[in-house]
């Protein structure tokens, strides 16, 4: 099964990938790569990779920013 990670330089994915390593294709993705917020672009990212499974890893972590904005 191939399985697309947005946001895999996160914690959160750090942790995920090593583990679905062990019985899939992981097809991580860090922010630079695929920035989550550009809506046409991840759909062309996921349209020519075909992933079975999108896991969305990508986080915003500037807590005090996020109440403000």
């Amino acid at each position: 099964m191939k399985v697309l990670i947005t946001g895999s330089e996160g914690m959160l994915a750090q942790g995920m990938i090593p583990i679905l390593r062990y019985s899939h294709e992981v097809m991580p993705f860090p922010k630079r790569e695929m920035d989550i917020a550009q809506k046409d672009a991840v759909g062309k990212i996921i349209k020519s990779q075909s992933p079975d499974i999108v896991v969305n890893c990508a986080a915003y972590t500037q807590v005090d920013k996020a109440e403000e904005e």
